[in-house]
């Protein structure tokens, strides 16, 4: 049972001195764009998306303009960050009768109004330059945000993840962060947010650039999952490279200043050798999620040239939380024996694939909002016209539509 693609939305051109606090001035995009900024209108607040009824919507921005290409940078292990002084946003938009409209642009801030920047909070995270071949290197910055997911609040409020620490960050409904969950050893690095230690210690060992990408928000709005994007574990380690667990925490946010982890569970990725599009198995990744029901996550994992949506059933998921093999990267391996260990990931249903689907021709789909049983909004992320998006292409939003109800586990 596959969905048609009903409607597709373009993003329309912002200037994006709106994405800073205070505004960006004109000298400083003007800056930006002689050092490797190829277009000062072509945001992309798809790195998350999630539907506020009707035709209303909330999306994000990631951590701005950046390239990781050596060509571009300069360096082999760099990134190029032509604008630092972007601040990852929130977006509210409508999408009606094939036209999207912003309606806001909300800069992530701290108390008293200063912006977030995204720059890497690590020089592990990568090592950021302003300019294409700079010899000196941005400072990083501890509290740097990658906001690659979304959910409001029932009372207006705002989940978000971000990539670096891994953390969890509350905000208030113009984007003042409230809370920032995070690995002890991040906690005590960051100083612009309001931070609780919750994120297990081990979460602290994702991959670059495989931190949080992807969160999920009950109906209630008490229950929430965080989703790695890849598994743990180093990328040059073999028994590593070819593991295809990722890491799930399930949360308490019931009162979202005091929310607290309440299950952990492993999730089973698509295997390499089912997927010919890509050349490794960290190739496959998730990239979104969105709540079903009670047992149950529509989640969105992306290969090059590849998008499958998957239901994630938790119903007979071994909670890991508390449990001793949970922390260390023993149960992350590729070998790791599992069901001795009396260890039972979640169980995924495959319930759309991309390659079904021509029409749909997109494969960096990063955002997800489910708006009914049988119907589902997916977004991109453009990379702001630069970096891989060789081209220059606008962001896109899809609406997926299935003829009857998705189904749901046994």
């Amino acid at each position: 049972m596959d969905p048609a693609l009903a409607a597709t939305g373009v993003v329309p051109p912002i200037d994006l001195s709106r994405f800073g606090r205070p505004a960006l001035s004109s000298a400083e995009i003007t800056a930006a764009l002689n050092r490797g900024l190829k277009y000062r209108d072509r945001p992309s607040f798809g790195s998350g998306v999630d539907w506020l009824g009707g035709d209303d919507f909330v999306g994000v921005t990631d951590r701005g303009p950046n390239s990781d290409d050596p060509k571009v940078v300069g360096h082999e292990d760099g990134l190029l960050f032509p604008l630092p002084q972007f601040v990852p946003s929130l977006v509210q938009f409508r999408w009606r009768s094939g036209r999207i409209t912003v309606s806001a642009v909300m800069p992530v801030h701290r108390r008293g109004g200063r912006g977030a920047t995204g720059l890497p909070s690590l020089k592990s995270d990568g090592v950021a330059y302003d300019r294409p071949r700079a010899t000196d290197s941005l400072p990083p910055d501890p509290s740097g945000l990658d906001i690659e997911g979304v959910r409001r609040l029932p009372d207006g409020r705002f989940l978000l993840v971000d990539e670096y620490a891994p953390s969890l960050l509350v905000t208030s409904p113009t984007g003042e962060v409230l809370k920032r969950y995070l690995p002890l050893s991040r906690a005590a690095m960051q100083q612009a947010f309001p931070a609780d230690a919750q994120v297990p210690e081990i979460f602290a060992k994702r991959r670059q650039n495989r931190g949080f990408e992807s969160v999920a928000l009950s109906r209630d709005g008490r229950r929430a999952w965080t989703i790695l994007e890849g598994p743990l574990g180093p990328r040059d380690d073999p028994e590593y490279a070819a593991s295809r667990m990722v890491r799930v925490l399930e949360w308490n946010v019931g009162d979202p200043l005091a929310a607290r982890p309440v299950a952990q569970y492993l999730l089973p990725l698509t295997a390499l050798a089912e997927t010919p599009t890509a050349r490794r198995q960290d190739e496959i990744r998730i990239s979104d999620a969105a709540w079903l029901s009670d047992s149950t996550l529509l989640v969105v994992e992306r290969a090059p040239r590849r998008v499958r949506l998957r239901l994630a059933d938790f119903a007979s998921a071994t909670n890991l939380l508390g449990r001793p093999e949970a922390l260390t990267l023993a149960i992350d391996a590729a070998s790791a024996p599992l069901s001795k260990l009396g260890i039972t990931p979640v169980a995924m249903t495959p319930v759309f694939d991309s390659r079904d689907l021509p029409a749909f021709d997109e494969d960096n789909i990063e955002g997800l909002a489910v708006i009914s049983d049988r119907e589902v909004v997916v977004s991109d992320d453009n990379d702001f016209g630069i970096g891989d998006n060789l081209i220059g292409a606008r962001a896109r939003l899809f609406r997926l539509r299935w003829p009857a109800p998705l189904p749901r586990p046994r």
